[in-house]
């Protein structure tokens, strides 16, 4: 990818390990290039009828390969042959059988499985787990009923392009005296930011939140203006607060993903968008969207935000003079 083709024509073209390194496929522009290389350069050249063959690890769903059979499946061929065997096996093995036995042995697959990513990427070509891997399955708890008095909180991720590209979606959390956290609910789409705007007013006079927390950077400054007078226009008043931006999205989640493992975020048992928001979660960081996954960032980032911000009450102002 990327290599001096001009001028060149091909009856087949061989495009070899595309993806350096894990970072470069968690790399949204590099995505991109190959993908730009892939469109403008490479079939450009290709003869009439003729063939490609593409050998790549699948590190991530939006990567080179994903976006080639996302946009025309019908024309490829597929062989995936993992390390361990699933169901259909091109080889004809049975489920579990192993590639290359006499070349790994029993420790050094265990010792491959401890990262679950780079076992599913490497070892099974498969970008995800069902089991998950930043974020576990196990961790997915369900409630009946939320319990009363929760103090309430929203945070979105927003996209401003209609139609296409990134999502933009809302989302709801009560919180207990006890620290448990309970998604009440959500709203997800790919509109223009009068529309997303108008949802998040319905969401806030629904649910009355305590704060909305919302991610600092360019979006920002485009919408907020219009956002805090079209809010104010409906009558949905809400404390709105911008947290910094951080560039490494494993970072941001960082804060969830510590309390999903400890149990303390709890899912409705039945909700039409919970399917939606958890698989991305199961396939963050290599899946192909993840702003749901940002806005639960935003709700782990947040609470801690609001819990180191809480204005003084009168005994602490008295406290803080006497010393």
């Amino acid at each position: 990818v990327g290599g001096a083709i001009a001028g060149r024509r091909a009856d087949l073209a061989i495009i070899d390990d595309p993806i350096r390194s894990r970072d470069d496929a968690d790399s949204e522009r590099s995505r991109d290039k190959q993908w730009e290389w892939y469109v403008n350069d490479l079939l450009t050249r290709m003869k009439p009828n003729a063939s490609i063959i593409l050998i790549q690890t699948r590190w991530h769903e939006d990567d080179l390969g994903g976006r080639i059979l996302e946009r025309e499946a019908d024309k490829w061929k597929v062989f995936r042959i993992p390390m361990e065997a699933v169901e259909n096996d091109p080889l004809g093995r049975e489920i579990g059988e192993r590639l290359w036995s006499e070349w790994y042995t029993d420790e050094m697959i265990d010792l491959a499985k401890l990262d679950l990513r780079s076992w599913n990427a490497l070892y099974q070509q498969n970008p995800h787990s069902e089991e998950g891997g930043y974020f576990k399955s196990a961790w997915l708890l369900n409630y009946d009923d939320a319990p009363k008095d929760l103090k309430i909180y929203g945070a979105s991720d927003y996209a401003v392009t209609e139609g296409g590209g990134d999502w933009t979606e809302h989302g709801i959390m009560g919180v207990d005296a006890s620290g448990n956290q309970y998604i009440l609910d959500w709203w997800r789409g790919q509109t223009s930011p009068d529309k997303w705007i108008d949802k998040m007013a319905d969401l806030i006079e629904k649910w009355q939140p305590y704060c909305w927390f919302g991610e600092a950077g360019p979006i920002r400054r485009s919408v907020e203006p219009f956002m805090m007078k079209r809010l104010s226009e409906r009558g949905a008043f809400c404390r709105v607060e911008w947290l910094p931006s951080m560039v490494d999205k494993e970072a941001r989640a960082r804060g969830i993903q510590a309390l999903m493992s400890m149990g303390k975020v709890f899912w409705p048992k039945f909700a039409w968008w919970k399917t939606d928001v958890q698989s991305q979660l199961m396939r963050f960081p290599a899946g192909k969207h993840d702003d749901a996954v940002d806005v639960m960032s935003l709700f782990g980032r947040g609470l801690k935000f609001v819990h180191t911000t809480q204005p003084l009450t009168p005994l602490k102002i008295l406290r803080k003079w006497v010393a």
